[in-house]
């Protein structure tokens, strides 16, 4: 044998395969979807609810999820954050539906695979009402809202919207705990949010995440919501994914609901990854007051003495998105404060 020209071919060989592997993976990282998240699949079917809002014909994306085995005549609404979608629930899905629920996990107006109106009025108060609605066209009279980070924002006004058909209430480390422009956080108003949006890349989202929902960890099973975000900002579709995330950040900022905190009349249970230091607009505030913005441990005992009868699940070391940095911790407390609830 001639130890120069095997290794040589050996070496051929490698680099190849090094280089289609590379431009497999580079070609999966640089994934671009459309405006509607085209191209990217969700854990179970879609369907779309067409109505019109505000003059125009709009459709909201959800997953109508029947229970695995005998259902309990429950049904959980699944609420996602800003920098998520319906399907981040996935692992939530899996496991209530597990325990007997039928789970709704829509996409709200301006988000993922909805529409992204060019022109709308964006208040809690008009998506909690696009929700009452998709629900009440699929027959759910009353529901239980499990919901996290601005879902939770979305959960409370729907809750003091529809106390009637809200039958419990779960928030997973929501924003809106605290008021932030009275905190100092100046207003960036809609053009320098759309502006921020449009500079957003996949490696700026990964830092985000990395340091505020998982608290400076990393598993590779979150990157494919970091892609999911990038990809929609790689898109065809990048200026008006921008401008209708801009809308909704001035939205969130605008219209706090911790004021009203007193008023809810439905059982809730808070789920705080204590951890978090979630709070928009934080980069912008002045240096001595960033800081004092966003501490979790703190906010999650102040919002459930100022919720009547809340109950209060800490998560030490976790999070903003405890369901994905720890789920089976998360789900068990779940399922047993779900089982736990009272009437008020």
């Amino acid at each position: 044998m001639s130890i120069r020209t095997i290794p040589a071919a050996l070496f051929v060989m490698a680099t190849l395969t090094t280089a289609i592997l590379a431009t497999t993976a580079h070609a999966a990282d640089e994934a671009s979807y459309g405006p509607e998240l085209e191209g990217f699949n969700y854990p179970y079917p879609v369907q779309q609810y067409q109505f019109t809002s505000q003059g125009v014909p709009l459709h909201m994306a959800y997953m109508d999820i029947k229970p695995t085995g005998a259902g309990n005549g429950r049904t959980a609404v699944l609420l996602h954050g800003k920098n998520f979608c319906g399907a981040t629930w996935d692992a939530t899905i899996k496991v209530l539906t597990g325990a007997g629920y039928r789970v709704i996990a829509p996409d709200q107006i301006g988000f993922c695979k909805s529409s992204k109106p060019e022109h709308y009025q964006y208040t809690f108060q008009q998506l909690a009402d696009n929700t009452h609605a998709l629900l009440e066209s699929i027959g759910i009279k009353r529901a239980t809202l499990v919901a996290h980070s601005t879902g939770g924002m979305l959960a409370v006004r729907y809750a003091l919207m529809f106390p009637q058909q809200t039958e419990q209430m779960a928030l997973v480390n929501p924003i809106g705990l605290e008021d932030w422009k009275t905190l100092g956080v100046p207003s960036l108003g809609v053009d320098k949010w759309y502006a921020r949006e449009l500079a957003q890349n996949a490696d700026k989202i990964r830092a985000y995440e990395k340091s505020t929902y998982y608290v400076n960890t990393w598993k590779p099973e979150y990157e494919q919501w970091v892609q999911m975000l990038a990809g929609l900002n790689r898109g065809p579709g990048k200026k008006l994914v921008a401008w209708n995330s801009a809308l909704l950040y001035d939205m969130i900022y605008t219209q706090p609901v911790v004021y009203e905190f007193s008023q809810i009349k439905v059982p809730t249970m808070l789920m705080i990854g204590m951890k978090d230091t979630t709070a928009i607009g934080k980069d912008a505030a002045p240096e001595n007051i960033r800081p004092t913005l966003g501490h979790y441990a703190e906010l999650g005992k102040k919002a459930a003495h100022d919720i009547p009868g809340a109950t209060l699940v800490e998560f030490p070391n976790l999070g903003h998105a405890p369901q994905m940095q720890d789920p089976d911790a998360f789900h068990a407390a779940l399922l047993k404060g779900l089982a736990a609830k009272t009437a008020m």
